[in-house]
């Protein structure tokens, strides 16, 4: 289980469940369940990430306006499906699997969605992470 942490604005990967349909939100001071994701294999290269708040798979929304993250999905697909891009220093990027698009937060919107945007990862759309527990990675 890990935490995310956006460079861009410097606070946690959030899986807001208290607001229906929320995207995930770079907008936290401090890790607790919401902020919380299991990182898991799925084969080629990619990995999911399934939210510890809900249990839902994180799926990029590619059919909504600035295709905002979501932990929505109770089933792997390809919206689900990432690579983890190690920058060095505990620095990562995501890429969506069907595309050549990267995860950013958008801090020109309110709470600094995650959203898929980039085609390029310039350094301040890196994310932190670290581990919570190891007890709940899959593999």
């Amino acid at each position: 289980t890990i935490w995310l942490k956006a460079i861009i604005n410097s606070s946690y990967v959030s899986a807001r469940i208290d607001h229906a349909d929320a995207p995930l939100e770079a907008m936290s001071q401090l890790v607790n369940t919401w902020e919380e994701f299991d990182v898991i294999d799925a084969g080629s290269g990619y990995i999911m990430l399934r939210s510890r708040a809900d249990g839902d798979y994180v799926c990029a929304q590619f059919n909504e306006t600035n295709g905002p993250l979501k932990a929505n999905s109770g089933v792997l697909q390809s919206c689900t499906e990432f690579r983890w891009i190690n920058e060095g220093n505990g620095k990562i990027a995501l890429q969506v699997a069907t595309g050549t698009s990267y995860v950013s937060a958008r801090i020109d919107l309110s709470n600094a969605p995650l959203c898929v945007q980039d085609t390029n990862v310039p350094d301040e759309d890196l994310f932190l992470w670290g581990v919570v527990s190891q007890t709940n990675i899959s593999s």
